[in-house]
């Protein structure tokens, strides 16, 4: 076999095994789901644990803020609140 660096791309795309590849590939997908998923975890233990700089509340208690709906009043409030030792205005 040909060293790689003086392949073509034709020679080595022809030298590879699609199945590796789709192997490869789906293996990757799964990774990142599963980093996504951890993360959705975590978002969610953030938002449900109660917090002694909110007054024993959680930021749940105060209202979600999502990115995909914003709520600037909610939002306010929460960050008032954060700012304030837990409380809101």
């Amino acid at each position: 076999m040909p060293d790689i660096k003086e392949m073509t791309p034709g020679e080595i795309l022809a030298d590879s095994s699609v199945a590796t590849f789709i192997s490869e590939l789906g293996k990757g997908i799964a990774a990142a789901q599963v980093d996504l998923d951890n993360n959705s975890i975590r978002q969610i233990e953030a938002f449900t644990t109660r917090r002694p700089d909110l007054g024993g509340r959680s930021l749940l208690d105060l209202g979600p803020v999502t990115r995909f709906l914003p709520l600037p009043i909610r939002r306010h409030q929460l960050f008032h609140a954060a700012a304030h030792g837990g409380r809101q205005q």
